[in-house]
């Protein structure tokens, strides 16, 4: 999961608020399923 999330970020320069919100959201159901 954290290499998922470092490699998402290698991607960019930097997320936004909301990208973030956005990752952990989906992380969040993910998990849940």
């Amino acid at each position: 999961m954290k290499r998922l999330i470092r490699q998402f970020h290698c991607g960019r320069r930097g997320l936004t608020l909301i990208e973030i919100l956005v990752v952990v959201a989906i992380f969040g159901i993910l998990a849940a399923v």
